[in-house]
C-alpha cells in the first residue's frame, strides 16, 4: 500500500511557492496539495525517498520552517517541449500551531467551495476554442463528477463554452463540453493558494464518454463506476 492510500488527512489542491534544501542550500518549488500531514512538492530538480529536507513556507510575510521526509517521488507528465518536473511527497516530521491554522483555514475555505469532492490528477487535457482555430494543451488540477480544475497561464472569460479532450492513463480520450464557472485571480499572492487557471462545469459528453470518465471518477473514489 502506497503513502497516497494510506494518507488519512484530506488534501488541498493549492500552489504557491515555498522554498525546500537543508541547512542555508534551499531551492524554490512549488505546492500543487497540502494536508495536515504533509505536501506535495513540484520542482524541477528530483528528490530522493528517504531524504529529509526543510520546507519554508511563506504566510503573509511570517516564515514557518517545517523538517519533512521525501515519502514518495514521481516524475510529471511532460508536454511538449516544457522541461521535465518532479513530484515529491513530504511528510512532516513535526508541525506547530500556526500550521495547523493555516491548514484549518484552508480546509474550510475548500469545502465551502466544493459541492462535489474533487480528486487531485493531472492529466493532459486540450482545449478548443469553439472556432477550431485555437488549441491548447495544459494539464488538470483536480476533477468531479460535474467537472474540472485546469491549470493554466491565462483563463478564458467566465461563461466560456469549450470544447475539451482529456487524456485518461491509459491513453483512452474522452470528448467533452464545458462552460467557464470561475477563474483564480493571476496576481500572485499567499491569501491566493489555489492554482492559477480556470473551473469548468461539464454540461455535455461525446456519444461512450460519459461512462469513461464517470468509471475513472468511479475508481478515483475507490467504488466501481458505472456500467
Amino acid at each position: 500500500m502506497t503513502f497516497r492510500e494510506r494518507r488519512c488527512n484530506p488534501r488541498i489542491p493549492v500552489r504557491f511557492r515555498v522554498l525546500f534544501g537543508k541547512d542555508n542550500d534551499f531551492i524554490e518549488a512549488q505546492v500543487s496539495d497540502v494536508s495536515l500531514g504533509g505536501l506535495c512538492l513540484v520542482s524541477a530538480v528530483e528528490i530522493r525517498i528517504g531524504q529529509r529536507i526543510d520546507v519554508k513556507i511563506d504566510l503573509d510575510g511570517q516564515e514557518m520552517r517545517l523538517e519533512g521526509e521525501i515519502v514518495w517521488a514521481r516524475k510529471n507528465v511532460v508536454l511538449g517541449d516544457q522541461p521535465p518536473q518532479f513530484e515529491s511527497g513530504v511528510k512532516f516530521m513535526s508541525i506547530d500551531a500556526e500550521y495547523m491554522r493555516f491548514i484549518d483555514r484552508l480546509v474550510k475555505h475548500y469545502k465551502e467551495r466544493r459541492a462535489y469532492y474533487r480528486h487531485e490528477a493531472h492529466l493532459p487535457v486540450w482545449l478548443n476554442y469553439g472556432d477550431g482555430s485555437r488549441k491548447e494543451t495544459w494539464l488538470t488540477s483536480n476533477l468531479s463528477s460535474a467537472g474540472m480544475f485546469i491549470i493554466s497561464s491565462e483563463s478564458p472569460s467566465v461563461g466560456s463554452r469549450l470544447g475539451l479532450t482529456l487524456q485518461l492513463p491509459d491513453g483512452e480520450k474522452v470528448n467533452l463540453e464545458g462552460t467557464v464557472m470561475h477563474s483564480s485571480p493571476s496576481a500572485p499572492s499567499m491569501a491566493n493558494v489555489y492554482p492559477r487557471g480556470f473551473g469548468v462545469a461539464i454540461s455535455a459528453f461525446n456519444g461512450d464518454d460519459a461512462r469513461k470518465y464517470l468509471n475513472y471518477i468511479g475508481n478515483l473514489s475507490g467504488g466501481s463506476g458505472i456500467n
